[in-house]
C-alpha cells in the first residue's frame, strides 16, 4: 500500500491502529500525520524500515495516505466559511474594535482574508490542525473543517516580522505551506 501511495505522489501519512497493548514507538505516533521524509527518518529500534514495518516485527499498525497540507488549506479558501459560534461571540467583542470594524464587517473581513491570503501557515493547537491565513492587518485561524476560530490583529507593517514574532511568542510551530 505504501508503494502505491508513493507512486500516486502521496507525501503525508497518518499512523493508524490500536493504542492498547501497543509498543511505545506506536503509542507515541497513533493518529498523527507525518511526511514521508519524517517517516524515513524514524527509528523503530529494530533496524527495519519504518515506512514498511511501522513499529517492527508483528506490528499491527499501518500508514494511511492523507491529503497534503497545502491542498487542504487551498480547498478551505474555496468553500463557504463559517465562524465557530462560541469563538465568534468572543472574538467580535474582543477584536473587532482593534480593526475599527463593526461586528458584521469584522466577520466579512475575516472571510475575505482567508479567500485572498498569499501566505498560509499550519500549526497544531491542542492536538488539532489549524491554518493561519495572513492578511495585511491580521491573520485568520481556520480549523480543518472550515470553521473560523479567530481573526487577530497583528498591527505590523512588516508581515514577515509579525510571523517571526508569532513563532517566537508561542509554542505553536507555524509551518509555511503557501
Amino acid at each position: 500500500m505504501m508503494e502505491r501511495a508513493l507512486e500516486s505522489e502521496a507525501r503525508y501519512f497518518r499512523y493508524v491502529g490500536a493504542v492498547a497493548g501497543a509498543r511505545p514507538f506506536c503509542r507515541e505516533r497513533v493518529g498523527k500525520v507525518y511526511s514521508i521524509e519524517e517517516i524515513r527518518g524514524m527509528d523503530n529500534g529494530q533496524d527495519l524500515a519504518v515506512e514498511y514495518f511501522c513499529g517492527g516485527w508483528n506490528c499491527r499498525h499501518r500508514w494511511v495516505a492523507v491529503a497534503e497540507d497545502g491542498s487542504i488549506a487551498k480547498k478551505l479558501q474555496e468553500i463557504e466559511l463559517i465562524y465557530n459560534e462560541k469563538d465568534k461571540r468572543q472574538d467580535v467583542a474582543k477584536h473587532a474594535k482593534k480593526f475599527g470594524l463593526s461586528p458584521d464587517e469584522y466577520i466579512e473581513e475575516a472571510k475575505r482574508v482567508v479567500k485572498n491570503a498569499k501566505q498560509i501557515y499550519k500549526h497544531t493547537y491542542l492536538g488539532e490542525t489549524q491554518y493561519n491565513y495572513i492578511g495585511e492587518n491580521g491573520y485568520v485561524v481556520v480549523d480543518r473543517f472550515g470553521k473560523i476560530r479567530g481573526y487577530y490583529y497583528h498591527g505590523e507593517s512588516n508581515i514577515e516580522k509579525m510571523i517571526e514574532n508569532r513563532k517566537n511568542k508561542t509554542t505553536k510551530k507555524w509551518r509555511k505551506i503557501k
